[in-house]
């Protein structure tokens, strides 16, 4: 650097080599990364509340007092303490929170401090003390992390959970005594009361928490309560709160000095203003501050209305008004000139009833006109907008601009204009929304704004009409689905009904384009009998389903997301929602939204699967959620509360050296307590804020599997299932064992209470495949319920139609619902394909849901009062494992074989049944030969047999010999002109058979393994047989010799599935396997050429599909999923959803058909598949 000096002497470069951050000094360092001047929000926001104005382009500092409040704000974000707590400065609308906030970030900026009047004597905060302030109104919870993290320096965030790390990487180093403090303001107004509670418990708690050691502080403002409820239980005990309404931070003279202020238009002063004379406006400034009865905004309305309008002072006699910000308000507007004709009020209604963000000025004249009947020129409304009397209650997103958004800067005004008695607001909506409707139509869904297709179902629903948008296809593809669903759910008629059920079958619709959505949806309608608007449509899509015959499904939604068996299932209460959760052997834990089927987010837990997990009710409106599992040393097992709306880990317990299998709330006065039992024969009771354990209970004498409290009579009562046989009852308070109950035959799984008229039963499940009903007093097994053909899991208490229900749940698949009145059965749902070893209830608005999970790895959602929402035409009885085209001399037929133990023939494009084989017993592969004068259909059973049979008549020709194990696979090869029947076997060999005669041509060995796939190849003229094994090879043979020509090894697991396909006019094998890859080989050279990983499933089997001059591989994967890839490339273009565990495709003329446990599948696809916008696959 020296010679860089020497050679530009005047640029002093070398000094910056020497200079640091800390240079600039501590105030300077602080704000490092952000500063008020480059905020956007500060001209928006901080400068114009701080300074008592409703805008910054409105002159004056008229901020005044709040004492109290600053100084305790300013002692948090400037002294070190430990508290590792978030400061929220909360209060009733109008109480001053934004102002208090905004003069804290102002005063911290050199600029603003400096600009501040000599006589501001204000509590100021010192300059460079706020490193990063948030407007939070209208933004998600990513935005604020990034925004934080911007502030610091920091890597952004790509998830919300990341903040905290990377902040702590960006300040490490420093001296902890520099403060780093946060403010992030407007909580209550963020874009969805869920995300609200998102920034408190995944941005601003944790970095209290983890990042108070670098001298981060965070202060919030908001309300108390939204939509959802209280927003302060959030944090509980981990938030410092100061109330502006309480009298420790409120000063009657500081509102008469803000009142003064106001009157007197400090700072943007009118001549002849008759409040001009402090000491002659004083006493009117003190009725107002007195008649405002402590709120900051009906102050400054009725000051500022006297300030702007009176020519000389009113009367002290004469000054009345409601101290209502609602009455402030209507004595502001009377004064306002019309705006193009419309009044002022009328103009100002159609901001109130906007959905976060606001209205831009388009859809702003729409409204207007909706309600008032003529729509102001866009010119004289934006001046409106602009003009001082008018700004004081506007608020605009963006600086002045055609995309301008504007709203009313303060919720109160909203609620003030909304609540009055002269307006009928479903009638207001359904006319806003009805407008809005029309405009979108007319300019086309695709390119309407994105207003439109964000809060348009809120309009709609409240105003009755949102059947208008559920009925409008093009509408549904565009639009935000989360908020359609929500707001549809009280849809007035069936056909409404229907296609909201549409969408909530469909909960993979929510995040994709319209060409996937369309696809989607088609796929729900055809599976589930619910309309064909969307297998119609016009709209572009990669796929259809075409037809369907499925079993009936009677579940609500089935949710995918695990890759192992569930473990537990738990309804969880966040605010005014109710979530569910479900834990996994695959260690995590899935937050679910019941009503939409959206997966919220996932919680990591250890390095083992989480056992048992329970909901911990915690004040009146939310749940902690508690999960067990073996700690990261294989030794103690462990316990994590968390909070889960957010995702953040509140507490860990870690003591507990026996196996948890189960966990437990316990409502104990003012206290919820966790009960946990174990392989140690014991329940421990521990407390869930400290994790100090409280009591035990002792006396199994085996391996508990159950807990449960039950409050009956005033009294909490504790119930504990064992591997003993019995189920022990404890008096909780003084832990006295009351009672035991024995009668099952083996192990007891499930224990729950069950209220029927005055009494209170004990219900209990056990291996023994009963479900045992004890009078809690008495202890009598009043009765025995049995139906269930495999071990009893779980069981809860159902309440529907005010009246109380048993469900339980077994190892043979179902979910069976008791009448506790006659104690009989009254539904048997199906649908899992699984042993079922978890159930919970979720209140869903009006309904309440069961739902399930077990070894199928999907949680399945149940409506008890509508259990058959499909029933599609007559098909199969069991799962369909086997599909093969067959096309004769006069007609193609879709060959199916069941596991119901017949073979169906189909007409490919209406779904028809052509023929039906009975008793043609377990079918393990279908095939097509021709002979000399006809096609027949080869079907290999379970006695190691093939039959032929005419696929025209459904008559048997004749059989084939035997194999001594069973056939797995068939195929036609041509020799010398014929054609002969190949069929390969769990005996090793693959055998040639002449199907003219029966007789066998050649058998070919060599396999060290049951030979599992058969396809034939063209190679220089020459056919040549290819088969595939479990002993992870693939072999290709000379027909006509019998000859082995070449083995193809790479594998690492059994070959299941193989298939060929044309590329560039040469032909290639394509195989799957076990070990998740499908590969594809150059038969000539043996050279493998591509592999294509699946890493998340397995392969059953596969298919080439011809579109045009393309060639694609469609792959059957055991996770429900048909995927379809680019051969060429080996590039994975698109997965489709088929609901059900594929076992079998089958691919002719651009339609897939699909085999599944379910039934059968048609899907048409588009030649320009790869065009299509599709998520990225991430296996």
């Amino acid at each position: 650097m020296s010679a860089i000096d020497h050679i530009l002497p005047n640029q002093k470069l070398g000094l910056l080599t020497e200079w640091s951050a800390e240079d600039a000094g501590e105030s300077a360092l602080a704000s490092w990364g952000w500063s008020l001047s480059n905020d956007p929000e500060a001209g928006r926001h901080w400068r114009p509340r701080a300074r008592g104005v409703s805008t910054d382009a409105e002159r004056g500092f008229r901020f005044r007092g709040r004492a109290a409040a600053l100084q305790v704000i300013v002692d948090w974000i400037t002294k070190t303490h430990d508290e590792r707590r978030v400061l929220v400065v909360t209060g009733s609308p109008g109480v001053g929170k934004s102002a208090v906030l905004g003069r804290i970030v102002t005063t911290a900026d050199a600029g603003m401090a400096d600009a501040l009047p000599s006589d501001d004597g204000a509590v100021r905060a010192p300059v460079g003390s706020v490193a990063c302030a948030v407007h939070a109104r209208g933004k998600t919870a990513s935005e604020v992390a990034r925004e934080i993290a911007a502030a610091a320096s920091a890597q952004l965030p790509e998830r919300i959970d990341d903040l905290a790390p990377h902040l702590r990487a960006a300040l490490a180093g420093r001296d902890p005594a520099i403060i780093f403090s946060i403010v992030i303001d407007a909580l209550d107004e963020a874009v969805t009361p869920r995300e609200a509670r998102t920034i408190m418990r995944r941005v601003a708690w944790p970095l209290a928490e983890t990042c108070a050691d670098l001298g981060v502080r965070v202060v919030v403002g908001t309300r108390r309560n939204d939509d959802e409820g209280s927003l302060l239980s959030t944090l509980g005990s981990d938030a410092v709160v100061v109330d502006l309404d309480t009298n420790e931070y409120f000063s009657e003279g500081d509102l008469v000095a803000y009142a003064l202020a106001t009157l007197q238009l400090l700072g943007d002063e009118r001549p002849d203003n008759p409040y001009e004379d402090t000491h002659a406006a004083a006493s009117t400034a003190e009725q107002i501050a007195i008649m405002s009865q402590g709120n900051f905004l009906v102050a400054g309305l009725v000051a500022r209305a006297h300030g702007m309008h009176d020519h000389q002072q009113v009367p002290l006699e004469e000054l009345s008004f409601t101290p209502t910000v609602a009455a402030a308000l209507e004595t502001y507007l009377q004064q306002l000139p019309e705006v193009d004709g419309v009044s002022a009020k009328d103009v100002l209604t159609a901001l109130a009833y906007a959905e976060t963000p606001g209205l831009p000025v388009d859809l702003w004249r729409i409204v207007i006109a909706a309600l008032s009947g003529r729509a102001p020129a866009e010119q004289q409304l934006r001046s409106f907008a602009r003009s001082s009397a008018a700004n004081f209650l506007l608020e605009t997103s963006t600086t002045p601009s055609p995309t301008s958004v504007f709203r009313l800067f303060h919720q109160a005004l909203n609620d003030a204009l909304l609540a009055g008695g002269s307006r009928n607001i479903a009638e207001d909506e359904a006319v806003i929304a009805e407008a809005l409707m029309r405009h979108g139509r007319s300019a086309g869904w695709h390119s309407a704004p994105p207003y439109l297709l964000r809060s348009l179902p809120q309009h709609a629903s409240r105003g009755g009409v949102v059947n208008s948008l559920l009925i409008d296809p093009q509408y549904v593809l565009h639009a935000d689905l989360r908020r359609l669903v929500r707001a549809a759910s009280a849809a007035a008629t069936e056909e409404g009904r229907t296609l909201v059920r549409l969408l909530r079958k469909t909960p993979r619709a929510l995040d994709v384009t319209p060409s996937i959505r369309v696809a989607l949806l088609s796929l729900t309608e055809t599976f589930d009998a619910l309309g064909a608007t969307y297998r119609t449509c016009d709209v572009p899509s990669p796929y259809r389903a075409v037809w369907s015959v499925l079993l009936p499904q009677q579940e609500e939604t089935v949710l995918e997301g695990h890759t192992r068996p569930l473990t537990a299932v738990s309804t969880v209460r966040v605010g005014q929602r109710n979530l569910i959760a479900t834990a996994s052997e695959d260690h995590t834990v899935r937050i679910w939204d019941p009503e939409t089927g959206e997966h919220l987010r996932t919680l990591i837990s250890g390095a083992e699967p989480v056992s048992a997990m329970t909901a911990l009710p915690i004040g009146g409106e939310r749940d902690l959620l508690a999960t067990a599992e073996l700690g990261h040393d294989q030794k103690c097992w462990v316990v994590r509360v968390w909070e889960p709306e957010s995702g953040a880990l509140v507490r860990t317990i870690e003591e507990f050296t026996g196996q948890v299998s189960a966990i437990a709330s316990v409502s104990n006065g003012d206290r919820t307590l966790l009960a946990l039992v174990s392989d140690d024969h014991g329940v421990r009771i521990y407390d869930t804020e400290s994790g100090t354990a409280v009591k035990a209970f002792n006396g199994h004498t085996d391996w508990v599997n159950a807990v449960a409290s039950v409050i009956y009579d005033g009294r909490v009562f504790l119930a504990t299932a064992s591997d003993d046989g019995t189920v022990w009852v404890w008096d909780f308070e003084s832990g006295d064992h009351l009672n035991t109950f024995s009668g099952h035959v083996g192990r007891v799984n499930a224990v729950t209470g069950v209220s029927s008229g005055d009494r209170m039963f004990l219900a209990t499940a056990g291996d023994d495949e009963t479900v045992r009903i004890w009078d809690l007093s008495t202890g009598a097994n009043d009765y025995t319920l049995s139906g269930h053909t495999g071990p009893v899991n779980a069981l809860v208490e159902l309440s529907l139609g005010g009246r109380t229900f048993l469900a339980t749940v077994s190892d043979d698949e179902t979910v069976r619902i008791w009448d506790p009145v006659t104690w009989t059965l009254t539904a048997v749902l199906k649908g899992h394909a699984g042993w079922v070893n978890a159930i919970s209830t979720v209140p869903a608005g009006d309904r309440t849901l069961i739902a399930t999970g077990g070894a199928d790895r999907t949680l399945h959602l149940w409506d008890p009062e509508n259990r058959l929402h499909s029933q599609n035409k007559e098909g199969h009885i069991g799962a369909v494992h086997k599909v093969r085209a067959i096309c004769t001399s006069s007609r193609t037929f879709i060959a199916t074989a069941s596991s119901d133990e017949t073979v169906r023939l189909w007409d490919p494009e209406t779904g028809q049944a052509v023929h039906v084989f009975d008793s043609v017993g377990h079918v393990r592969a279908l095939s097509t030969v021709h002979t000399s004068h006809q096609t027949l259909l080869a079907i290999t059973g379970g006695d190691s047999s093939t039959k032929l049979w005419d696929p025209e008549t459904a008559t048997q020709i004749f059989s084939l010999g035997s194999h001594v194990g069973a056939v797995n696979a068939l195929a036609a090869v041509s020799l010398g002109g014929r054609t002969f029947l190949v069929t390969a076997s769990s005996d090793n060999t693959v055998r040639i058979w002449d199907p003219e005669t029966g007789d066998q041509v050649r058998s070919l060995e060599g396999h060290e393994a049951p030979v599992t796939a058969l396809t034939t190849v063209s190679l220089g003229g020459h056919t040549f047989l290819v088969t595939a094994s479990s002993d992870n090879t693939v072999r290709i043979w000379d027909p006509e010799t019998g000859d082995q020509v070449r083995s193809l090894e790479g594998h690492e697991a059994p070959v299941t599935a193989l298939t060929t396909v044309s590329l560039g006019g040469h032909t290639f094998l394509v195989t799957a396997s076990s070990d998740n890859t499908v590969r594809i080989w150059d038969p000539e050279t043996g050279d493998q050429v591509r592999t294509l990983h699946d890493r998340v499933s397995g392969v059953v089997d596969l298919a080439t599909v011809q579109l045009g001059e393309r060639t694609l591989l469609a792959t059957a994967c055991d996770d429900r999923t048909v995927r379809i890839w680019n051969c060429d490339s080996g590039r994975f273009l698109l997965d489709i959803p088929v609901r059900h565990e594929p076992k079998a495709i089958d691919a002719i003329q651009g339609l897939l058909f699909v085999g599944t446990t379910g039934g059968i599948i048609a899907l048409s696809l588009a030649s320009e598949m790869a065009g299509f916008d599709q998520q990225p696959y991430n296996g």
